[in-house]
């Protein structure tokens, strides 16, 4: 199969988090290079997205450094639409980001904290869930 590669540059103009770095970016123009996979046994010629990857700014901490990170590319469409839309709204100073998980807290801990999860009650114990036979 072949795969082509294609390079953009976009344009944020608010700070942005993306899932995989730790810290917010800063608004600015970024290069993204996506590849894409052409997809067989169609009718006519379609290409479907399998990698894509953000060019980071150099930091004052290291320069000359850049780095390569491999985003999801829904991600980074969600981060470059809210940062459209806060501008659209004239929200400024605040960071647009797709929303993004807490290093150290698990799915289940999560769900747990929105009351998504219930806990069996222990043996023995009354349930006042389940309706008490007269």
């Amino acid at each position: 199969m072949k795969i082509r590669t294609t390079r953009k540059t976009v344009t944020i103009e608010q700070s942005f988090s993306l899932r995989g770095c730790a810290q917010a970016l800063e608004p600015g123009a970024y290069e993204v290079d996506t590849d894409e996979q052409e997809l067989d046994g169609v009718s006519f010629l379609a290409h479907q997205r399998i990698r894509t990857f953000i060019h980071l700014h150099r930091t004052l901490g290291r320069p000359g450094v850049d780095r390569i990170m491999s985003v999801s590319g829904d991600d980074l469409d969600t981060a470059i639409a809210i940062a459209r839309v806060a501008r659209n709204l004239g929200i400024s100073g605040q960071s647009a980001s797709a929303p993004v998980a807490e290093p150290n807290v698990s799915a289940l801990d999560r769900a747990n904290d929105k009351g998504m999860i219930q806990t069996p009650p222990p043996p023995g114990a009354a349930n006042s869930n389940v309706p008490q036979s007269a």
